[in-house]
């Protein structure tokens, strides 16, 4: 019994799902309804670098700043969210084609000579994206 017991005690925080911020236990500030984001292509003077644009402004920090309040953004390379992301799940980590970051004026790093598609994702303290969506694209050429 006492081992039912402790088992119990060990799965149920784990079956628990949460929005809040582990470090801290306030709950993370939902997604706002109404903003439009856009995504700028790169210049000449600057042709690896794009700049993602929220209206009205939110409140982006890095994620490691741990504000529950917080969004901050992901940056696609070559790459449809749609295809490594989960509904409610967070964004993956680990992926060079996908950059965390809290930084409107991003640069993408080398990229090849050729056509490129690179997606906005605004996610949450927790990297999940925001529900409802707000994302946004843009295609650019990079000369050779």
């Amino acid at each position: 019994m006492r081992l039912a017991l402790l088992i119990f005690a060990i799965a149920l925080p784990l079956a628990v799902p949460t929005t809040s911020n582990a470090q801290t236990s306030t709950p993370i500030a939902p997604c706002p309804v109404g903003e439009t984001a856009s995504l700028l292509p790169p210049t000449a003077d600057a042709p690896t670098t794009v700049t993602a644009v929220l209206t009205p402004e939110m409140n982006i920090q890095p994620a490691a700043a741990g504000d529950p309040t917080s969004f901050h953004y992901h940056y696609y390379i070559d790459l449809d969210p749609a295809t490594v992301s989960q509904p409610g799940q967070p964004i993956p980590s680990g992926n060079p084609q996908i950059i965390h970051s809290a930084s409107a004026t991003q640069d993408l790093g080398p990229l090849a000579p050729g056509e490129h598609t690179v997606w906005l994702v605004v996610g949450q303290l927790n990297h999940v994206p925001c529900d409802p969506p707000l994302m946004a694209a843009v295609s650019f050429y990079v000369p050779g």
